[in-house]
């Protein structure tokens, strides 16, 4: 994946009762003024870090009032390795070599959703391995605690349930792909067990199903669900199809959302993450888009996470 986009819960948390409260009244302050003011203290001002060589800055600052959105990009960037930069069409030449102080600063999307209720959403781009979560959190648990210090500000990747749950309720099922390390009947490992070879470490069986063209298989959705939900293994989707020989261990779904597809582990639930691949809706991964182009992608993504509240 070379660029995604990250969905973060937003939640305030007071100290004293450890309750959750909604995101406009905060000791009467509605935190969509604070995220304002927050991201105005940093527009055009660098945040650096010479313990992790990072650079920080706000670069732009749009705010959708009725939708309670506010969004924009940052600039940043990590040091940290001294390095040789040459020119690809000409490897010999050294163009510039790199000290560990400096830093490939990029423009990185960031959208916050700030609603009436209790949990709010960021959506932070991850350009390849380039992401601004952890400065971000920081700066902005430091700047909150100085103006509500009896509460806490979490920042946390989006509940694993409600990811899977958007999945099974708003998906279309486009493929189930059932694994195993041992074949039918055993008979390959019985075939080469006279050879001392161990097909068991060589192999994946794999049983796939897979919908026709502009079609789905939202008939498993209920048993797919079961599984996710700990209420049936995955000899309930070996039953369905007759499968009764293959002794699958690992069972894989295909899902589409809105056109975009995601391939989720739904016997292993807690490992989903809230990343979502926008590669394939830019014409060129290597160039970094710009903000009208992710900003109605990222919209769409905190749509279907809305959607599902």
């Amino acid at each position: 994946m070379a660029i995604g986009l990250m969905a973060y819960s937003f939640r305030i948390k007071e100290r004293n009762t450890n309750k959750y409260v909604n995101l406009d009244d905060v000791d009467n302050t509605d935190m969509m003024g604070f995220v304002r003011d927050f991201l105005g203290t940093w527009t055009r001002r660098f945040f650096t870090n010479a313990n992790s060589i990072k650079a920080f800055t706000v670069l732009s600052i749009n705010t959708d009032i009725n939708n309670r959105r506010i969004s924009g990009q940052f600039l940043s960037g990590e040091g940290g390795i001294p390095a040789e930069i040459r020119n690809v069409n000409d490897i010999n030449q050294i163009r510039y070599n790199k000290e560990a102080e400096d830093s490939e600063c990029i423009p990185l999307y960031y959208l916050f959703h700030i609603p009436t209720s209790t949990l709010g959403i960021i959506i932070l781009e991850r350009f390849r391995r380039i992401s601004v979560k952890q400065v971000l959190t920081d700066l902005m648990r430091r700047q909150f605690f100085d103006s509500f210090p009896n509460y806490t500000l979490e920042i946390e990747p989006l509940p694993q349930r409600k990811l899977m749950d958007m999945y099974l309720r708003d998906g279309m099922v486009k493929k189930i792909t059932l694994s195993s390390f041992n074949s039918p009947n055993n008979t390959l490992e019985e075939r080469f067990a006279n050879d001392n070879r161990d097909v068991e470490n060589l192999a994946t069986y794999e049983f796939t199903i897979r919908s026709r063209r502009n079609r789905d298989l939202n008939i498993f959705q209920r048993v797919l669900s079961n599984i996710a939900n700990g209420n049936a293994n995955i000899d309930a989707v070996n039953n369905l199809v007759g499968l009764h020989e293959f002794v699958a261990t690992e069972i894989n779904a295909t899902f589409d959302i809105n056109g975009k597809q995601k391939t989720i582990r739904l016997d292993q639930p807690d490992e989903i993450n809230a990343i979502f691949d926008i590669s394939n809706e830019l014409e060129d991964v290597n160039v970094h888009p710009a903000y009208n182009v992710i900003n109605p992608l990222a919209i769409e993504y905190l749509n279907s996470l809305i959607n599902n509240e």
